[in-house]
């Protein structure tokens, strides 16, 4: 078995990600109806962040999350614009590092410690899905109407 699922997985959950911040307004996107949320300009920073880091983590190495940061301040569409090209380009960098790697491959990470590479893919991919669940909980906190099953599952 090659690595390919797990790619597709990563790449799965972001374009779900993408699905689910399609149509928020203004007001939406910086707000925190929760305690300890993050609102969804701050998840989008967050994910910027995260892909940037994602090669240094991958290889064993502490980042200095400041560094990855996106400069200024920046609209939700250009996060958004920011957020497509950073997902890219860690999916094409994970393709490089993941070619001729078989899933029970080991490597150590900084928060995993040493795992399979199938497992620390699957990682990546559950923390998308994580933040699909937090800027979920967001909309239905500030527009009860919003229907999660209609944004995801129609057309």
């Amino acid at each position: 078995m090659n690595l390919d699922p797990f790619l597709q997985a990563i790449d799965h959950s972001r374009t779900w990600f993408f699905k689910l911040v399609d149509g928020l307004t203004p007001e939406q996107w910086d707000a925190k109806p929760y305690p300890n949320v993050k609102s969804p300009r701050e998840t989008l920073e967050h994910l910027v962040i995260s892909d940037r880091v994602c090669p240094v983590l991958l290889q064993g190495t502490e980042p200095d999350y400041e560094a990855y940061r996106p400069e200024g301040e920046l609209s939700p569409e250009q996060l958004l614009d920011l957020l497509r090209s950073t997902h890219a380009e860690r999916m094409s960098w994970l393709k490089e590092f993941t070619e001729g790697k078989s899933p029970d491959d080991t490597i150590r990470t900084v928060y995993s410690g040493e795992q399979s590479l199938a497992s620390q893919l699957i990682d990546i991919a559950t923390e998308d899905w994580y933040h699909i669940g937090q800027v979920s909980l967001v909309r239905q906190g500030v527009d009860p109407a919003w229907d999660y099953y209609a944004a995801f599952y129609s057309g």
